[in-house]
């Protein structure tokens, strides 16, 4: 049976020198490694980003995730559910 994984929290503080240089992008880009090994039968991911982190969408979207829907997010505002194909 096919199925998805959530990544529920990434954070990447990396010092000012370090910003623009790819390193979040080849971070996330990694992220799918771990589910192919230890979860074959998914054959996706998905996370949430806020609308008010266009800069984490566009990383995200780098990586290979793309929008799949808008939620509202609450108090929180309108998110982006992304999803990448595993």
């Amino acid at each position: 049976m096919a199925g998805g994984l959530l990544l529920s929290s990434v954070h990447a503080h990396p010092h000012e020198r370090c910003q623009g240089r790819g390193v979040g992008t080849a971070a996330m880009a990694q992220t799918a490694d771990f589910p192919r090994q230890h979860f074959p039968q998914a054959n996706y991911m998905f996370l949430v980003v806020n609308q008010r982190n266009a800069h984490a969408r566009r990383v995200s979207g780098k990586a290979g995730f793309t929008d799949w829907f808008v939620r509202d997010g609450g108090e929180h505002s309108p998110q982006w559910v992304m999803r990448k194909v595993i």
